[in-house]
């Protein structure tokens, strides 16, 4: 997971946390509107309830993650199930997956309000 805090022109100052996954790069930003969540060049905004994350386990090395916007699923993708949790006194799947980190936003209060500037 990256952290995306550019400090040398205060303009192009934004919050966010992108994951690469094969060519797909996919994250989330914060915008005045709420939080905007993205594939690639694609935009999804997060103010509302028409969009969801989930991640299924597919096996005992792969999960899927999948994101549906508007009833539709928009994003798909298997990735490689983290198994190293480190020695980090906080470290549990949700704390070093991304795709687990974002399933458990939906419900969040504090990442809306994080994500809205």
């Amino acid at each position: 997971m990256l952290s995306v805090r550019n400090v040398e022109n205060p303009d192009d100052l934004w919050i966010g946390v992108a994951q690469q996954n094969g060519t797909d790069i996919i994250g989330v930003f914060a915008t005045d509107q709420g939080p905007v969540f993205f594939v690639n060049k694609q935009r999804y905004l997060l103010n509302g309830n028409e969009w969801d994350f989930s991640v299924k386990q597919k096996n005992t090395q792969n999960n899927t993650f999948r994101f549906v916007y508007n009833k539709v699923v928009v994003y798909e993708a298997n990735y490689k199930r983290v198994t190293e949790l480190g020695v980090h006194p906080y470290a549990d799947e949700e704390f070093m997956d991304f795709y687990t980190w974002m399933t458990k936003k939906k419900i969040s209060k504090t990442f809306i309000q994080y994500y809205t500037e």
